[in-house]
């Protein structure tokens, strides 16, 4: 994605800018070692400007985590270390230690987990950002590191109905092992949320291998598909 378009969409997701006239962005300048953008955001409400800038800058920052962009500081530090006594950062572990404290998964689904290529990637998300709506399609299966979300469904009268407030250890976007599906519902983060997307492809080696686990996220799915239909169908209660 294209510096300008995460730049207009974490604008376009941050209450209170306006959608039209859209957020836009230009480059302003070409510095000695970064690119100088300039931004244009829209309120209707000058008295929250500041709620609203200090709200945007906080969803660029995450978004710029996730993209895995760095922010050039104007500073040069040199260090001395050798390179070959410095600890290898293990994305995977944190993954692998909060699958262990899983029922279903254990050590075994850990390992198994580990051994393979490109098998998540973590993510983070600010308080109230959205990790994705109905009707987009899922990057795979999200489990929760840190931080909580909730899942929201659109009913008939096209609000969005809560069911169910997830924490650290528990999964969503499960309609990924459903080949092709787009996501029924929307998810939004409750407070600083982490999570590691597991490739579909890496889940559905490790549910044809474990039985039990296959059976769990069934369950998962069914009972998932039912919420939805009755949050869908609620009618407003006066």
């Amino acid at each position: 994605m294209a510096i300008a378009d995460f730049v207009r969409n974490s604008g376009l997701a941050t209450p209170g800018i306006l959608k039209e006239p859209s957020p836009w962005v230009r480059v302003e300048n070409y510095a000695d070692f970064s690119i100088v953008y300039q931004i244009g955001l829209f309120i209707d409400n000058y008295e929250t400007m500041l709620n609203i800038r200090n709200d945007f800058v906080i969803r660029i920052w995450y978004a710029a985590k996730r993209y895995h962009l760095t922010i050039p500081y104007p500073i040069q530090t040199e260090y001395q270390m050798n390179v070959a006594e410095m600890p290898k950062a293990n994305p995977m572990q944190q993954v692998t230690e909060v699958m262990r404290s899983l029922p279903n998964f254990g050590n075994v689904a850990a390992e198994r987990f580990i051994e393979e290529e490109n098998a998540s990637n973590i993510r983070y998300y600010a308080q109230g950002e959205w990790v994705f709506a109905e009707g987009e399609r899922i990057l795979g299966l999200y489990l929760i590191l840190n931080g909580h979300a909730t899942i929201l469904v659109r009913n008939n009268q096209g609000e969005n109905q809560e069911i169910a407030c997830l924490g650290k250890g528990e999964f969503f976007g499960e309609k990924i092992l459903l080949t092709g599906e787009c996501s029924d519902v929307s998810v939004i983060a409750l407070d600083d949320l982490e999570v590691a997307v597991l490739s579909p492809e890496v889940v559905a080696t490790l549910l044809e291998q474990m039985p039990r686990l296959s059976q769990e996220f069934s369950e998962l799915l069914e009972t998932r598909r039912k919420e939805v239909i009755k949050a869908k169908n609620k009618t407003q209660e006066f």
